[in-house]
């Protein structure tokens, strides 16, 4: 054992030291007698010491009764001497031992203490042996705690890089994957982007077959004609023209329609989120090791993790969202370490954030390197450019081309009005309104499907009646009487 410190030299004077500890199985039993035997100064100080006091006492009790004859020893120099250079004397149940001259360096004071075990409380005994020994318990679970922390920091430490490099591996491969490979539809864009409202699914799908002149709509009637077919139109927009070259004469047939087209969408681009569970899947198997490193050292009882790790692992496959999943759990961890000690939880608590800022990292690499997002980005990046800036070099006709092209994307991503206003610029108010452009720049199309859906919703009873809305308005496809289509042949 060591005291202060190797560098600092103390000064002359008197210092005071109080050292508590405590032993197992300091007591010893030999025949019918209980014996403790106690180095009470060691042999093995380097400097001579002038005056030593021992005070033996019981915690609870006396050694000794009044009026019993003490039995004990005492031996005063180097290992193996029994000189004899000490006073003692008992007093109040208490055994006190001095020297009588100075002791010499490697020179100690040791002693035997014999108690009859007829008259010695046999259970102050068991006392003192059950203390040593939940001491001595207590101080191996502290070790084998403290080593138990330092291997699951290791292990955290080495389970965080390999999350790392994951991220990292991951960044490469994402800035070197190619575009999408297949050219996305307008009405894909807009789901893609999250504009999944039918109504407004159904709007674009219109407007592109408008654009590719498989229908013609009437402005002042809203009919809209169907005019022919292409194989090799997206099946979103075969769906919906199927609708309208059937002529359907009930609303309803057209909302399923577009139903089933939503549907299809659904269906086709399921398998993108599988794919965010497959990629975001190491940092799940990262919380599931992690918490097994945390909740060992922190919870005794295996059933409190046991419950935490079907916690985890249901949620994990239930979430709709991994973003949310990945940020409540480590506040979760954070908050179970906090409350416990965090002091000691100090290590744990910054590996946590490390993992929360890693996968934070990884979660906008993966929004933002996705094919399909380049794909739509780029499209993005190719209106601002040409559109709206203005900066090609074509000549009129394939720049109106382009238009044709553009328009239908420009509604899905919300651009249409900016890119109609320079369509009037290039083009002039007369072309803007013969080549039906102004149904890109106003609400015309999405009010009319949004009244007829609604129609049906009400009488399918999902939603409630509004007299004032439904009462008077003209139906999409310019019926009279009631019903789609009722203007002739042909039209919807």
């Amino acid at each position: 054992m060591k005291i202060g410190k190797q560098d600092v030299l103390l000064e002359n004077g008197i210092y005071n030291y109080q050292i508590d500890y405590k032993m197992k199985k300091a007591i010893t039993e030999y025949g019918n007698q209980y014996e403790i035997y106690f180095n009470g100064i060691g042999q093995e100080w380097g400097v001579p010491i002038e005056k030593a006091n021992i005070v033996i006492k019981m915690k609870n009790g006396n050694l000794y009764e009044n009026g019993e004859n003490s039995n004990f020893e005492v031996y005063t120099g180097k290992k193996g001497e029994r000189n004899q250079n000490f006073e003692a004397r008992m007093e109040s149940g208490k055994i006190f031992i001095s020297n009588l001259t100075r002791l010499n360096e490697n020179e100690g004071i040791s002693f035997i203490i014999h108690l009859d075990k007829n008259k010695f409380d046999k259970n102050i005994l068991n006392q003192i042996n059950n203390e040593a020994q939940r001491s001595f318990e207590k101080e191996r679970n502290d070790f084998k705690n403290l080593a138990l922390r330092g291997i699951s920091l290791v292990i955290g430490f080495i389970i965080l890089m390999a999350l790392s490099i994951y991220v990292w591996v991951y960044y490469l491969k994402a800035k070197n994957t190619k575009y999408f490979d297949e050219e996305l539809s307008p009405v894909e864009v807009a789901y893609l982007s999250g504009n999944d409202n039918l109504e407004k699914l159904t709007e674009v799908a219109i407007l592109s077959l408008l654009k590719k002149k498989c229908i013609s709509i009437k402005e002042k009637t809203m009919k809209m004609i169907f005019i022919s077919g292409k194989d090799e139109l997206p099946e979103e927009e075969k769906i919906i023209l199927e609708a309208i070259r059937n002529n359907y004469q009930k609303e309803d047939k057209f909302y399923e329609k577009s139903l089933e087209m939503k549907k299809m969408l659904e269906k086709k681009y399921r398998n993108l989120k599988k794919d965010s569970k497959k990629y975001y899947f190491p940092f799940f198997l990262g919380v599931i090791i992690l918490s097994i490193l945390f909740f060992t050292t922190t919870f005794e009882n295996l059933s409190i993790y046991i419950g935490f790790f079907i916690f985890f692992a249901v949620s994990y496959f239930i979430s709709l969202d991994e973003l949310s999943y990945f940020r409540i759990i480590p506040i979760f961890f954070i908050g179970i370490l906090l409350f416990n000690d965090i002091s000691k939880n100090i290590l744990y608590i910054l590996e946590i954030i490390y993992f929360w800022g890693l996968f934070e990292v990884f979660n906008y690499i993966f929004k933002n390197n996705s094919s399909i997002k380049k794909w739509i980005d780029e499209l993005k990046k190719y209106i601002e450019d040409k559109i709206f800036k203005n900066s090609w070099e074509m000549d009129r006709f394939e720049r109106r081309r382009i238009y044709d092209i553009i328009l239908p994307y420009s509604v899905a991503l919300h651009q249409n009005r900016r890119v109609s206003q320079c369509f009037i610029k290039e083009f002039g108010e007369e072309e803007y309104k013969n080549q039906n452009v102004n149904f890109f720049s106003n609400n015309l199309i999405i009010n009319e499907v949004q009244k007829t859906f609604d129609a049906v919703r009400v009488k399918w009873g999902k939603i409630a009646s509004k007299n004032k809305r439904f009462g008077s308005g003209r139906s999409f496809g310019g019926s009279s009487g009631g019903g789609f289509g009722g203007g002739g042949g042909g039209s919807w």
